[in-house]
Formats: structure tokens, sequence, C-alpha cells
């Protein structure tokens, strides 16, 4: 599916033109044949904003809320702000109350003003608090009359902030001055006094969290022409660097530092400038990934009420209209799937040695009551002393105690072991599987900052030394490509590292034909599936297999994942977003959120809300599905110039490049999809697909919860023990 533009089709579905599909065309043309009106008639008091999402703008700066934002904090600050006028106005009471022993004690007479003042202050802050709350819950995410009158009432805040320091300051001055001894009230006025400070710290504080870093110059403003918004994006730019910078302070980085940081801070911003969300804020994407969530579950309760997944019948992926991919059930009782129930028997069987290549912190949290008796029976004192010990690892060997367990492996067996980890270089270790007869080289997945920013190094690159124009990540090529440095890497009096494996095979078992296989999970599955294509380019090791679990979806273009199907499988537990996570799918979930915020007629505090309550209480799920939307609104993002440009763009692109620049899932696909019966009880059903299947993302608990190794280990399993379970039932 190569690069295109979300269109909007009918409620809560959503279809991509894409450059290379039959029907591109105009947006009058693609309009009218998705049946979307043209001149959108919109509802009075709802003009929609074409370029921006609503920020607030305060003395020409950009803030990191929406003028919508401020009904939850305005209400504390409201209870707050009440809390301290009742007490001013009691102390007040006391104060009047009060005749001092001196007629002329003037520290009596400038506390009555003080604590007069200090009311009349409250009095007024607390009322305009009240009309920011009534006005910030009004209307949808781009309510438009809403933003500025928000803008001016916390302007208004913000002198009166101004103010209220300055009445303190002279405050202060007057309460610990003079001749205090003829006034015994001036405790509580002190009280009132100190409270206040408290309040200029707290409220300086939000303030200064609501600012945005960029400043007052950012991409996608209101107005701004071409030039300018050239010096925008690089404001933009400058200010992802400036995070980068501080995430990667915590990273081993090597030499290459600078060049992350870029690679980082230019995909980040370009994601943000190009999808239309540059302006949206963290609530603005909270309450439409709910948005997204709540419009994909209606989508699946309808596609199960006609298909029975537990039954085979194909699961629901979010396909896109005209792209719907068939993908056969795994059935271990079929004689024409002896081959598929032997590679997944295979799949399962290596799973463990990709769970083991985590070491010893996965381990605790699979096995919280007795990790600690599981670890100790293989830790060794002292290793770090040692001459043989095992590079970056605890004194005691707790990651290699891990692997032994997991596996079940004697040390002799355990070949090589590293957990050297910096930017492109993952973590691994090598190993012998007598019963397999194979040589088992496992890569730990994503576990640090130094592999997390080898994710994220998401620009294409082409394969070297390969015939025809292959293409893959970017920074996953380059962690395959120290790999394959590692395993290859010999000396005149030293094999390689395979080599020694394959050695140590021979010896203990001269008959066996051993071969390689390659496994890893998430980000070591991605790894594995390059290094292995790496391998097979150059025709070495016959008979390689790699298994890849969860690995990242925007991997190898579509050439280079025809090769891969060869060697390669790839397992996929249900809602999985890693597998579905490419460059072109995070921008068009961007262009998903914007639209479903353009949409909405339901207030964000009160999206916020009801979901809040539906995870609380499952009672509550009906309720939050009533959400109105504007049913005549198009997605706005169309309307942007920037997505545009863009979209133009891509249009001149040819087939080829563009099959280059889009990456996909490697190799053919095992789909794990959970089943809950009619009694509640949890069940899995397997299918054989390929990349075509995993083109949308699903947001939601699962996204994160079906790409943890141990979930992934304990699915497959489960499914291959319900299938052993099933076929003795039906010999019996």
């Amino acid at each position: 599916m190569g690069p295109g533009v979300l269109v909007y089709t009918k409620p809560h579905v959503f279809s991509l033109a894409s450059p290379g599909r039959k029907g591109r065309g105009s947006r009058a043309e693609n309009a009218e044949k998705s049946n979307v009106p043209t001149n959108i008639t919109r509802p009075p008091g709802r003009k929609r904003n074409s370029t921006t999402m609503p920020p607030i703008h305060i003395c020409g700066c950009h803030w990191a809320v929406g003028s919508d934002d401020f009904v939850y904090t305005g209400s504390v600050a409201f209870l707050i702000r009440i809390g301290w006028l009742v007490a001013s106005c009691v102390v007040l009471h006391r104060h009047v109350d009060y005749t001092p022993a001196n007629s002329s004690c003037r520290v009596y007479d400038d506390s009555t003003t003080f604590i007069s003042f200090l009311v009349g202050d409250l009095v007024v802050q607390s009322f305009l608090q009240l009309l920011v709350i009534c006005y910030s819950g009004r209307g949808g995410m781009l309510y438009a009359k809403r933003d500025e009158r928000v803008a001016k009432l916390i302007a208004l805040q913000l002198v009166l902030f101004v103010v209220e320091v300055a009445w303190l300051i002279v405050g202060s001055v007057w309460l610990f001055s003079g001749d205090l001894q003829c006034d015994t009230t001036i405790g509580e006025t002190r009280g009132l006094l100190v409270t206040g400070y408290v309040w200029i710290v707290v409220y300086s504080l939000k303030q200064t969290c609501n600012m945005d870093p960029a400043g007052c110059l950012h991409v996608g403003r209101r107005g701004v022409t071409g030039e300018d918004n050239e010096g925008t994006y690089r404001a933009s730019e400058r200010s992802w660097d400036k995070c980068c910078r501080v995430i990667c302070c915590l990273a081993d980085l090597g030499n290459a530092s600078r060049g992350i940081i870029l690679d980082v801070s230019r995909l980040f911003s370009g994601i943000f400038a190009r999808t239309g969300i540059s302006d949206m804020v963290a609530t603005d994407f909270a309450a439409a990934m709910a948005l997204v969530q709540l419009r994909q579950e209606r989508e699946e309760t309808e596609h199960n009420k006609s298909n029975d997944v537990a039954a085979g019948d194909r699961p629901y992926s979010g396909a896109l209209h005209g792209w719907e991919h068939p993908c056969s059930p795994l059935n271990f009782n079929d004689p024409q799937q002896q081959a598929k129930s032997e590679a997944y028997r295979d799949a399962c069987y290596y799973m463990k040695y990709a769970l083991a290549a985590y070491g010893w912190p996965l381990l605790m949290l699979m096995y919280q009551g007795t990790g600690l008796c599981r670890l100790a029976p293989n830790c060794r004192c002292c290793t770090c002393c040692r001459a043989h010990a095992t590079p970056n690892d605890h004194c005691v060997e707790c990651n290699t105690s891990a692997i032994l367990h997991q596996t079940g492996l004697s040390r002799d067996e355990l070949i090589h072991v590293t957990y050297h980890n910096k930017a492109y270089e993952p973590p691994y270790y090598v190993a012998v599987d007598r019963v397999k007869q194979t040589v088992v080289v496992a890569i730990r997945g994503t576990m640090s900052i130094s592999d997390a920013l080898t994710d994220v190094t998401a620009k294409p690159v082409r394969i070297e030394n390969s015939a025809d124009p292959l293409h893959a990540h970017g920074g996953i090529y380059k962690a395959a490509k120290y790999m394959k440095k590692q395993l290859d890497l010999s000396a005149p009096e030293k094999p390689s590292i395979l080599q020694m494996a394959f050695d140590y095979a021979k010896m203990e078992d001269p008959s066996g034909e051993y071969k390689l296989v390659i496994v890893g999970h998430s980000l070591g599955g991605g790894t594995a599936s390059i290094l292995s294509l790496l391998y097979v380019l150059e025709n070495e090791y016959p008979g390689l297999v790699c298994f890849a679990y969860s690995p990242p979806g925007g991997l190898l273009s579509r050439p280079a994942v025809e090769r891969t199907k060869e060697f390669t499988t790839s397992v996929v537990l249900g809602k999985d977003m890693i597998p579905r996570m490419s460059l072109e799918k995070a921008h068009n979930l961007c262009r998903m959120l914007r639209c479903e915020a353009d949409r909405t007629m339901t207030p964000k505090w009160l999206i916020c809300l009801r979901c809040c309550c539906a995870c609380c209480c499952k009672c509550c799920k009906p309720f939050v599905g009533e959400m109105p939307y504007d049913e005549e609104e198009g997605c706005g993002i169309l309307e942007d110039a920037t997505v545009q440009q863009t979209a133009k763009a891509s249009v001149a692109q040819s087939t080829v490049e563009q099959e280059q620049a889009v990456l996909y899932l490697p190799g053919n696909v095992i789909y794990l999809v959970k089943v809950v019966g009619p009694n509640g009880k949890k069940s899995y059903q397997g299918f054989w697909t390929d990349y075509k299947e995993f083109h949308t993302l699903f947001v939601g608990a699962a996204m994160v919860g079906d790409h943890l190794a141990h979930n992934v280990h304990e699915a497959m399993h489960q499914l291959l023990s319900q299938s052993d379970i099933n076929g003795e039932m039906t010999r019996l």
C-alpha cells in the first residue's frame, strides 16, 4: 500500500486514496465517488479552523494547552480560591470584631487593608475562573468562538496574578514590621499571607508547564506564509532536537550521537508538520485516540456479528474498502497443512530463545514470586574478576542464568553471550540446540533508550550488495550489519563465533546436519529478519530459518518481503501496534486523529470523563458510545495546505519509488487472534497471512499488552495445547 491521503467516505469509515490505485483524481471527483458533499454546511457557531488545532496564543506566544483544557484544572483552582476566600472572610470578620489595645496600632490598620483587598481580589479571581471553566467546556475540540474568549480571560487572570503578587509583597512588609504586639490576630493574617505565597509557587509551576518549548513560532499557525512556514518548521525541529538531547543524555550513543539526534528530530518534526497535527496538544491526542478506539470497537462488534472467528472466519483487521486480504485458518488436523503445522510448532519451540534474550528482568516479571529461586542455581559469584566473564552482565551473571533457565541449555551449549548495548548494537547470544540440531542466534528486543533510538531511526535505506533494489528500516539495518560483523569476525588463530558454534556441534554430534536459526522479538525480530536476508543474499548457511516474533511493521520493502517469505516466519498477536507501525501508518494514524478531532461535537472534558468511567466500570460503556458527530463534516485534514502539497508530491512519484519508500512486515505471518467464548473463556485462533493484513493501527490497551514477549509466548503455547486437545478428541 503506497503513500496516500485519508478520505472520509461515510461516518466512522476511512479509506485510503493511494496514488497508485484506480480512481485517483481531484478532491471533487473523489468526493463524488465516495458520496461526500463538497459544499459542506456547518452548524452555526462552529467554524472549523482549516489549519490549526485550538492551542492558546497569548501575547504572541504559543501555549502547550488548548482552550478547552481548563475545565478540570480550572475547577481545582476555583475550589482552592473559594477555600482561600472563605478563610479570608473568617479572618476578616474576627479581625473587625477585635479591638486593639492601642488605638494607634498601625499593624492592625494595615492588616485590615491587606485582608480587605485580598478578599476583593479573590472574589474577582474566582468569578473569572468560573467564566474560564464555563467557556472552556463549550463546544467540540474545534469550536472557534471559544479560543478568543478563553485567551482574553487567561490574559486578564495573568494581569491580576501580577497584581496579587505585588500585593502579597506589600503585605509582607506591613505584617513583618512595626509594633506587632498591639494586634493579637496577626498570626491568622500571616497564615493567609503564607497561603498566598504557596499559591504563587503552584500557579507559576502550572503556567510554566503550559508553555510550549517551541516558543512563539510554531508549525501550522494561522496565517503563516510558505516562507514563514519553513522558519516555523525549523523552530519545531530545534525544539525536538533539544528534547532528544535531554533523552539521549541517558543513553550511550557512541560516536554517532549527533547524527542519531538529527535523524530522530527530523523524523518527528516531519510527521507532525505533514499530518496537520503540529498544533495538537497532549489532551487533544488523548481525546482523539479515545474516539478512534470507540469507532474501531463499534466496527469490530459489527464485524463479529456476521463472522465467527473461532470457527475460522476472517478476523476483524480494520480493512480499508477493497483491501480485504483473505487469510487461511491454522488447522493442525488437516493433512494438507502439515508443513504449516510443523512450522508453527517450530515457532513455539524457538520462542523460548527469543524470550530468554531479555535476561533476568523478564524472568522476574513472569515468575514474580519464584524468580529469585529460579535464577539462583545458575548464578556464579564474582565472575567480573574472571577471565571469561560475560560482557556487560552482572557480577553474578543474572542474565546468563536467566538464559540457561529459560532455554534448558547447559553452559557448554551457550557458545557466546554479550549484553553490550549501544544504538544500533543490540545484545545477543549464540547457542547450540542438540534436540533440533540447530545453531541458534537470539537477539534481544527493545529494552533501553539506545534500543528505542534504533527503532525510531526509521528512514528507509537501500540494502548493500543486492542485485535488486531492496530497502530496509535504516536503524535496524545498521543493527543487522553490526550483528553480521560480530558473528563473522575471525582472527588468524580464532574462528568466528558462528564457526565456533558449528565446530562445537560437529564435535559433539559428527553425524548431525546442523542449520542456522535466527530468532528475536520486537527489535530483535526485525534485526533477525534483515540479518537472515543478508546471509541469504550472500548464499551463506543453506537451510537458514528465521523466526521473528512481533517484528516492526515498517521493516522491508515489498521486493525484500517477497524474498524473506522463503525462510522467515513472523508471529503477531492480536492488536499489537509494533507489527502495524511504519512511517506511512504513523502518518495515517495522525491524520485519522485530526479527522476525529475535527468531526466530534462532544466537549473534550466530557470525552475524557466518559472514557475514565468506562475504564473503571464496564456498565458505563453504552453511555460512552453515545457521542454526537457532525455527520456533514468531511475530514478537515484534506484542506490542510501542507498535506495537499504532500499528496501532490506523492502523486508525482513513480510506482517503483513508492514501493522503495514504503516498508512492510517480513515473511509469512502467523496471526493469533483472541476469542472470547459465550461463557467468557478466553482462547486463541491462528491464521496464516502476510503483511497485507496489518495496515491499520488499533488504539487501546491491547496495542501494548499484545506486544509483550511473555504474552506472545503464552498465547502461542495455549493455541498449541488447544490443538493437541482437539486432535486427541478427534482421534477418540
